[in-house]
């Protein structure tokens, strides 16, 4: 026999293993894919439901904060309105009492 025909009866006796053990391999293997991604898919969940609750409480202390900051503008925006008011009422009075009168 030649090396040629060696590697065939080689090569069938591989392909009849394969036949006979790919139905086995199959059944055994689509199981374990579905436990697999189940059990990856609770682990997964898991997780998500951790960093959403992490994520829910940042939200809250940077809403708290936003308005904090807010509330501070609101109180400097008054604040320098009234100011403004408080200047422009002067300025009027003077201009008023001063009026006609040369320095």
């Amino acid at each position: 026999m030649n090396q040629e025909s060696k590697f065939k009866i080689w090569l069938k006796d591989v392909g009849m293993k394969v036949k006979e053990c790919i139905v086995p391999i199959v059944a055994a293997l689509i199981p374990g894919i579905i436990i697999g991604g189940s059990v990856t898919a609770l682990y997964d969940s898991g997780r998500i439901s951790k960093i959403e609750k992490r994520f829910g409480r940042h939200v809250e202390v940077d809403n708290h904060n936003i308005d904090v900051a807010n509330d501070f503008i609101d109180k400097t925006n008054a604040r320098l309105e009234e100011l403004t008011r408080q200047n422009n009422e002067l300025l009027e009075r003077a201009l008023r009492e001063t009026e006609g009168k040369a320095s």
